[in-house]
């Protein structure tokens, strides 16, 4: 089916998905409609749009006018503990917004590009979180250790995780599927994604950084 997307200076963005892609979807496109900077939010008659609904669910059909409303995005700070949790807090008076419970200790969190949701990684996999609400949008399973680092690719659309199983893994986002891994000696204490998104680079406890191609994974 076919959705519009607009702004309020009149910009529209027409995008042909499925009743069963999720708002979050709708969100990144928005997102490079707009570019970075300021909180995007979606609405459709009179509603926001939660980010881990699906369109079906928030009543979105064909021909669906949807308007984009950019908010200058809030001061919060965002902090991972090894109390097995990560915390989002207010900037301006310190207090804390939304905790976010792991099943082991926190290593690393990161916001979203569009600011609507935080990725943490723990014990043996990484999550997505909702800001909105806190509840886990997706898990990135298949380590064999504890995952040391999490990341955002720049479009959006993938993950890419370290851990000290030796491997470090490139996820899609949409459906939390393993693309492609990379493999040390040793433990893997840190992966960064290239600007371009086409290749990672890789340090691990074998004394070795590395770069790698995400095509071929070599």
């Amino acid at each position: 089916m076919r959705v519009s997307i607009v702004e309020l200076s009149g910009e529209m963005l027409d995008l042909d998905v499925e009743s069963t892609a999720s708002v979050q979807e709708l969100h990144r496109a928005a997102q490079a409609m707009h570019g970075r900077g300021p909180h995007l939010k979606l609405v459709f008659c009179g509603q926001v749009l939660s980010p881990t609904s699906t369109l079906a669910e928030s009543g979105v059909e064909a021909g669906a006018l949807i308007t984009l409303v950019a908010i200058p995005q809030p001061l919060y700070v965002l902090t991972a503990s090894d109390d097995r949790t990560a915390k989002l807090w207010n900037i301006k008076n310190g207090t804390c917004i939304q905790t976010l419970q792991e099943a082991g200790q926190c290593r690393s969190a990161a916001f979203s590009g569009d600011g609507t949701s935080v990725l943490t990684a723990s014990r043996c996999a990484a999550k997505l979180w909702s800001i909105e609400n806190g509840l886990c949008i997706q898990t990135f399973a298949g380590h064999g250790d504890q995952v040391t680092s999490a990341t955002f690719s720049g479009d959006g659309t993938s993950v890419l995780t370290s851990s000290l199983d030796s491997t470090a893994k490139l996820w899609s986002i949409e459906s939390g599927a393993c693309i492609q891994t990379f493999v040390h000696e040793r433990g893997v204490v840190l992966a960064a994604l290239s600007g371009d998104s086409g290749s990672v680079l890789t340090a691990s406890l074998d004394n070795t950084a590395r770069v790698w191609s995400i095509e071929s994974g070599a």
